[in-house]
């Protein structure tokens, strides 16, 4: 059917005879050559067409007049790819082959049982899942080359450019022990399998396998043949030496030791009974001196409980003392009847009291020591020209240190007040009695000990608040209209960044500020030890960003609830961590 085409222009122009021809006529090389795949061939009824190769060119005057093109029979490639179907006498046994597979994962060469059987091969494929068209297409043109495709774990290695040996499951779905390479030929892209089922492959190693169990279980008969025997002639004195260990455990120390034999379990029965022996003279030693023993336990005991009653006498007294200090730091602290009295509460009892039971009440006091005594404290006075001042105050140190240092503050602040009413001079006058009083200690300077504090002052009529801060904060929350509660806003009153102690900055006046009060405005006052608690799900510090977020969350709130919600934050943040500070928060509603 191709005789006398053209393949430049013609029918079979798209054949491989076609494309080889072109590449090496258009290369103008004699010595250029191009080889192509195996592809169904219209000429020849569509039968697989061999690879063809052309082979250089004809030249005459330097321009190409013919080329040498031919096919390489795939009886050529069979004969090779079997070894003439000698498969046995190569090492392929009963069940090995050698196969080639083109880039479209189809065969190039007849498989080994195709050949020997097609019959027994065809029901082989039918149990794989290869489709009913491509089983006709074999049987029609009983060949399997380029139309059975063989896409293994091993073929799509090999085309990654990998080249192994293994145990994988063939085109037959049977395991076989594999070794494969790709074949790197120049206009080809095949990879190279050779395999043979695993059973055959391993036969030798199993019947050795099996050969090795059967010598072990006939060891291992032997072995407890004589240990039967060896063992009950060991055995027997052994077992009699085990009677009479057991009657040496129980005390029965006059259990004779019947053993007399040479060997080494004589030597053991010897060493059994010179414990028996030793043991008889322990026990004598043993109850002589028993009665002394119990003495000296006795004697000891005693002196035992005797240094555990000082201890705990000791430590009532301590507790005591603390539990005292606590009741006279109180004394100092502002009571509940002054801040009742001149924050228009109607209760004057004189007591202080940490959460306020009042449901009309216009102010808190949130306050935590950390232990009995604290460093933190809060103070009251009314002044001279008839304002009102209060303090919130975090001393040096804390537990009974702290709180010794905050009955110095309190007494200096008691004597401050009697020479000024401004809450700035308070402060700098009460830094001067601080200083002083430290002094007396023997030091030239006085320590570096003090406070960290706000001084508020309110007027009589609450309309106008004064103060001056010492390294602690004061905050206003303030509705921006009274027809929208969520209309508010934070305002913050940065402090002087100073102590009211020795500091080098202890002749710098403090700073008064003074602020213009409207009905509903809530102030708070604080010391740092609720932003710098510990806690929450990553064990970090509260920090004051979070605390004012709480003030506007909460300043709507009546006081005494403001409280609570105070206390219900601090403890679920704090958790099972130790509380770090005292904590002491001052809320006021105007």
């Amino acid at each position: 059917m191709d005789y006398a085409t053209s393949l430049k222009d013609g029918a079979f122009k798209n054949s491989n005879l076609a494309k080889v021809f072109n590449e090496v006529l258009d290369k103008n090389d004699e010595n250029a050559f191009a080889i192509v795949d195996f592809k169904p061939y219209t000429a020849a009824f569509n039968a697989p067409e061999n690879r063809v190769i052309a082979d250089g060119g004809t030249f005459e005057n330097e321009e190409c007049v013919g080329v040498l093109i031919f096919e390489m029979p795939i009886d050529e490639i069979n004969k090779i790819m079997t070894d003439d179907q000698h498969w046995s006498e190569v090492g392929l046994g009963e069940t090995g082959e050698s196969y080639l597979v083109a880039d479209d994962h189809t065969l190039r060469n007849e498989p080994r049982f195709f050949i020997e059987n097609s019959e027994k091969y065809f029901e082989n494929l039918k149990k794989t899942d290869i489709s009913e068209k491509i089983l006709h297409q074999i049987d029609s043109h009983n060949t399997c080359i380029g139309i059975q495709e063989v896409e293994t774990e091993c073929t799509i290695a090999a085309f990654k450019g990998e080249s192994s040996t293994k145990i994988n499951i063939d085109y037959l779905g049977v395991p076989v022990l594999s070794s494969y390479k790709p074949l790197k030929i120049n206009g080809l892209n095949w990879v190279i399998v050779s395999k043979i089922d695993r059973k055959e492959a391993f036969v030798a190693v199993d019947r050795l396998q099996n050969e090795i169990i059967i010598m072990l279980i006939a060891t291992m008969v032997l072995i407890i043949v004589i240990s039967y025997f060896t063992s009950r002639m060991l055995t027997r004195p052994i077992k009699s030496l085990t009677i009479s260990a057991i009657e040496l455990t129980k005390g029965n120390l006059k259990m004779p030791i019947e053993v007399n034999q040479t060997d080494e379990i004589g030597v053991l029965a010897n060493s059994f009974r010179s414990m028996q022996n030793a043991l008889s003279k322990l026990i004598n030693d043993l109850e002589e001196s028993n009665q002394t023993l119990e003495e000296k336990v006795h004697a000891r005991t005693h002196e035992l409980q005797k240094q555990k009653h000082l201890l705990e006498e000791k430590n009532k007294e301590i507790m005591d003392s603390i539990n005292y200090a606590e009741r006279i730091q109180r004394s100092f602290l502002a009571t509940k009847g002054l801040l009742d009295h001149h924050l228009e509460f109607t209760t004057n009892d004189n007591q202080l009291v940490d959460i306020p039971k009042e449901s009309d009440s216009s102010y808190f006091v949130f306050f935590k020591p950390k232990d009995v005594v604290s460093g933190d404290f809060y103070w009251a006075s009314q002044l001279n020209n008839g304002n009102f001042a209060f303090c919130c105050a975090d001393s040096t140190g804390h537990g009974v240190p702290g709180a010794i240092m905050s009955i110095l503050n309190i007494s200096s602040l008691e004597k401050a007040i009697e020479k000024d009413t401004e809450p700035h001079h308070i402060l700098s006058k009460t830094r001067e009695f601080i200083i002083e009083r430290l002094k007396k200690d023997g030091s030239a300077e006085g320590g570096k000990d003090g406070m960290d504090c706000s001084l508020l002052v309110l007027n009589k009529d609450k309309t106008q608040l004064t103060f001056a801060s010492a390294n602690n904060p004061v905050f206003i929350v303030r509705k921006n209209s009274e027809q929208q509660t969520s209309n508010i806003e934070l305002i913050e009153f940065k402090p002087d960044k100073m102590p009211v102690g020795k500091h080098d900055k202890d002749q710098v006046p403090f700073t008064l500020q003074t602020v213009s009060l409207q009905k509903g405005d809530v102030i708070y006052t604080l010391t740092d030890g609720m932003p710098d608690q510990f806690g929450g799900e990553k064990g970090k510090k509260f920090m004051i960003k979070n605390l004012k977020n709480l003030f506007l969350s909460i300043s709507h709130l009546p006081m005494d609830d403001q409280y609570a919600k105070l206390d219900e934050e601090f403890t679920n943040w704090k958790g099972d961590n130790e509380q770090v500070d005292d904590v002491c928060i001052i809320g006021v509603r105007v």
